[in-house]
């Protein structure tokens, strides 16, 4: 009786580790592998994410006791059920449905993925909520090794790279920026550009493509300072009424006053404006530089200034031959590619027929006074 009693106690036992063993969870994070690459500070992780959907795929059959062929598909599309539904029979198909529910309850979750140095713990978690699914819920820490080493920098040894230079006329002057070492679309933003005098002090921040720079442990303030310099004097010259002479020529041909057409044209303003400066008839300064752009630098050394004159035209003609006060327009005439030669310009040898416009303007006379003094200077 005793001998029966024991062995029906040990039938028991045996039966709870057989139902225990069956319905344990099982880990799939035991032999995924991590690579890591780039730089430390930089670096990135990379989860073997094959081998562990695969261990997902064997979790899941051995469960449903799928055979090898649906395995197989399972593993080659990564996991993807319910594409093999179509070509499953009835039995497979509720297998198939289990499998694409616990895939969708089984999330993984990593601490950081980029970003990472050598020595940080790359964490990687998975967790699941449906009872049935038979992947356990778990965790694994990885130390993050093998990055490569970067390089200790700070603002000054980037700068000794970096061939700053002011181009232009004081008080309207320009930032270049070249290097040989440093190539690529890199942008500076130069505050006050298109404004500055001898003497500026000028902070340059370092744009992110160098304090970011995946081989660089950036130390310190990511900026350095610069002394504005070389600027040349924009000043009047000594043949203003010879200039005048021109561009008054060129506004009475285009506005004539005779027996048809009866306009009558008053100078109000000449300026001087640094070819490179003059566009739009705006006084909005490009704070933007970029980096190996030596165009503007270029350009100014061919020490070319663009005249602008400002007149009024007023229609003094209608029918009953009266004056019309109030047909009266702004025009601005314009001479490029004039070079200053000393305290005179290059005038006289100026084809205007090139070089020259005359041009109805929409804005006010005020707006063109204050945009043409803001990119030049007024000096007449």
């Amino acid at each position: 009786m005793k001998l029966r009693k024991l062995l029906l106690i040990a039938v028991m036992a045996l039966s709870v580790v057989m139902i225990s063993a069956c319905s344990q969870k099982k880990s799939v994070l035991d032999d995924v592998k991590v690579k890591y690459e780039g730089y430390s500070g930089h670096g990135i992780a990379d989860l073997d994410s094959k081998k562990l959907n695969s261990n997902m795929v064997d979790v899941f059959a051995k469960k449903l006791k799928l055979d090898d062929y649906l395995t197989e598909k399972l593993k080659s599309n990564e996991l993807n059920a319910e594409a093999l539904e179509s070509e499953a029979t009835s039995d497979e198909r509720d297998k198939l449905v289990k499998v694409e529910r616990w895939v969708k309850d089984t999330r993984v979750r990593v601490n950081k993925a980029q970003n990472l140095k050598n020595g940080d713990k790359y964490v990687v978690t998975i967790k699941t909520g449906d009872k049935e699914n038979p992947i356990k819920s778990e965790s694994k820490t990885y130390t993050v090794k093998g990055l490569k080493k970067t390089k200790k920098v700070t603002a000054k040894d980037i700068a000794k790279d970096l061939n700053v230079q002011a181009y232009g006329y004081n008080g309207k002057g320009l930032i270049a920026i070249t290097s040989k070492k440093y190539k690529g679309e890199v942008m500076f933003h130069i505050k006050k550009n298109g404004s500055l005098s001898n003497g500026d002090k000028v902070t340059i921040k370092l744009p992110s493509e160098f304090t970011d720079y995946e081989k660089f442990d950036f130390r310190g303030k990511k900026e350095f300072t610069y002394t504005v310099q070389g600027l040349k004097e924009l000043a009047a010259t000594k043949d203003l009424d010879e200039i005048k002479k021109v561009t008054d020529s060129m506004v009475n041909d285009e506005y004539p006053y005779g027996e048809i057409e009866k306009y009558v044209n008053t100078f109000i303003n000449m300026y001087f404006v640094p070819t490179s400066a003059y566009s739009d008839y705006s006084d909005e300064k490009d704070m933007s530089v970029e980096l190996n752009d030596k165009s503007g630098l270029e350009a100014s050394r061919k020490d070319k200034i663009t005249i602008a004159v400002l007149y009024t035209v007023k229609d003094d003609y209608d029918e009953d031959d009266e004056a019309d006060d109030s047909n009266t327009r702004v025009v601005e005439v314009t001479v490029g590619n004039v070079s200053i030669e000393g305290d005179h310009t290059n005038i006289d040898s100026i084809d205007t027929e090139d070089d020259g416009k005359v041009s109805m303007q929409d804005s006010s006379l005020e707006v063109l006074q204050h945009n043409l003094a803001a990119n030049g200077i007024k000096v007449k």
